[in-house]
């Protein structure tokens, strides 16, 4: 499970999007939709951990992915976690 609380994705002093509580199950289909610009891309490289300066907190099963080893976070994208543009 994906659990996000007060994450923000600053530009400089520009914020990017900001998600104050979202949950995200293990299984399933999750579709992002939205207007270009709206930051869907810059989420999917943090949820993927291919993006780690963000504020605020990622948990991946109950785990901060910031504690997370290299290793951890590359079995885990290559096992766990997928996305299609």
């Amino acid at each position: 499970m994906i659990e996000l609380t007060n994450l923000k994705k600053n530009f400089g002093k520009q914020n990017l999007f900001s998600v104050d509580h979202l949950v995200l199950p293990n299984t399933g289909l999750v579709v992002l939709k939205g207007e270009n610009g709206s930051g869907k891309t810059t989420l999917l490289n943090i949820l993927s951990f291919l993006d780690p300066s963000f504020e605020g907190e990622y948990k991946y099963n109950g785990k901060d992915v910031r504690s997370l080893k290299d290793k951890e976070r590359a079995k885990i994208r290559r096992n766990d976690i997928a996305y299609v543009f």
